[in-house]
């Protein structure tokens, strides 16, 4: 007995233990307006049965939203109070409007989308 629970536990080892072999939904990519990145800006993908999760870009615009509904989603922005910098801030309350939220096609795995916003000025 006491061999066959070290191969087991070995085996276990070399093959992984459950869920293992899975892999997470990730949408990235990168904001801009008008050509200039947006950062610190909180960006929600609600999907079709209004589940919804969200992920914040970096100093750089780039976001990453970790296991976002599949299926038909809408990307919204939402600003971070406090967090206003750079010239496109002004701008940016007109994109936070959810009749201004982007459609996109989630599919299972990664996936990278870039959000190009341009202002009507």
């Amino acid at each position: 007995m006491y061999r066959l629970t070290i191969c087991v536990w070995f085996a276990s080892l070399l093959t992984g233990c459950g869920g293992g072999g899975e892999k997470a939904n990730v949408l990235t990519g990168k904001i801009t307006l008008d050509g200039q990145s947006v950062d610190n800006v909180l960006i929600v993908a609600e999907g079709p049965n209004k589940q919804s999760v969200g992920g914040n870009s970096d100093g750089n615009g780039n976001y990453k939203i970790e296991n976002p509904p599949i299926g038909s989603i809408r990307l919204q922005l939402v600003e971070v109070p406090g967090q206003a910098k750079g010239p496109v801030r002004p701008k940016l309350a007109a994109f936070s409007k959810p009749a201004k939220a982007v459609p996109y096609d989630m599919k299972p795995g990664s996936q990278t989308f870039d959000i190009v916003l341009k202002s009507d000025s």
